[in-house]
């Protein structure tokens, strides 16, 4: 299942979140993202989700999320410009990868991400 949008937006992704290995603000979803290291607070920020499908363990859920939609733009910018980097050092089951969002050229639109953790 590919999931687009933080669970303020998506009804599903509102009932994965407590499952996931880096979460959204379950007291406001727009507030945080917290991962086991660090908290993220930037509207830039979303998390790149791959793991079991809590509700069939036979399955996996791809989550594309943000903070905000600039955060969910940041996360499928970063799958299309840097997969590769993406995907260093993973083989093969779950993956969590937090981004965040620059606009490097001024304009107001994210153009360009930085790979958190």
């Amino acid at each position: 299942m590919i999931l687009i949008g933080g669970p303020g937006t998506n009804l599903v992704t509102e009932k994965v979140n407590q499952y996931l290995p880096a979460k959204f603000n379950e007291d406001n979803y727009w507030k945080s993202i917290k991962s086991k290291n660090n908290e993220y607070t930037d509207d830039t920020c979303g998390l790149i989700i791959k793991t079991l499908n809590p509700f069939n363990k036979d399955k996996f859920i791809l989550l594309l999320a943000g903070l905000r939609v600039t955060g969910t733009k940041s996360c499928i910018i970063a799958l299309m410009n840097q997969c590769s980097e993406l995907l260093k050092g993973y083989d093969r089951g779950s993956l969590s990868r937090v981004v965040k969002g620059y606009d490097f050229d001024g304009d107001g639109k994210i153009d360009g991400v930085e790979i958190l953790e």
